[in-house]
């Protein structure tokens, strides 16, 4: 067992950030106990146990889920959709529902987080996705010259990711989640991209369902713990 530091998130966050990646479920105490980091990430492929997390005042931060889809398996609808324009910059309207897809997310969820942790972040994930430094695309549903949805894809591993995605809550009985998912699909095919993957919480039974009803499957699952001092 190792502590990975990660510089980008030190910079960031203003404090020392490290990752472990756990195998057979085996945490050193003394690793533990005995560093110069403010908050660790511990990544397991399981669930630790109750005893463990009292002992090392672990918190349970995310049970991340990763799911995958292949383009030429679905059924969806290839017409040009004129609502979804490309966006190029950032407005409050955005950073809004930037804030709403990351109404799960462990930044959000820890208490521990108290400096403005999760907005920082989604405020630069965003206008970093809008300038193409992480995403290749940033797609708006536009209704009445207002973006009421959004989604960011970048292209790694031979495969399309989803990074954000969300719908303001009055509007989300228009499926444009659905029709958000479809332009992807055939955006993917415009490339020849026959991958598309995306990662939410299992906690966010809403996402992870709609996911599912639109042709992915779950490929991996890996416990997310915050271990602070």
């Amino acid at each position: 067992m190792e502590i990975i530091h990660l510089k980008w998130d030190t910079d960031f966050f203003g404090y020392n950030v490290g990752k472990v990646l756990l195998e057979d479920n085996c945490l050193n105490e003394e690793i533990l106990r005995n560093n110069d980091y403010r908050l660790l990430y511990i990544y397991s492929n399981v669930v630790l146990e109750k005893e463990v997390l009292l002992k090392y005042n672990l918190f349970l931060a995310d049970e991340k889920t990763d799911l995958i889809t292949h383009v030429s398996d679905l059924t969806f609808d290839k017409s040009v959709n004129e609502s979804i324009k490309e966006l190029l910059s950032v407005d409050q309207n955005l950073l809004d529902l930037t804030y709403q897809s990351g109404h799960y997310s462990r930044f959000k969820i820890d208490p521990n987080f108290k400096n403005n942790e999760f907005e920082n972040l989604y405020s630069s994930w965003i206008e970093q996705s809008i300038n193409h430094s992480i995403a290749e695309k940033v797609l708006g549903f536009v209704v009445n010259d207002k973006t009421v949805g959004f989604i960011t894809i970048a292209f790694k591993n031979n495969a399309y990711d989803i990074g954000l995605i969300a719908v303001d809550a009055v509007y989300r009985s228009m499926k444009i989640g659905k029709q958000l998912l479809e332009y992807v699909f055939n955006y993917a095919l415009s490339k020849k991209v026959n991958t598309i993957t995306v990662t939410t919480q299992m906690q966010n039974q809403g996402a992870l369902n709609f996911y599912l009803q639109n042709g992915f499957s779950v490929n991996r699952s890996t416990f997310i713990y915050h271990l602070w001092k």
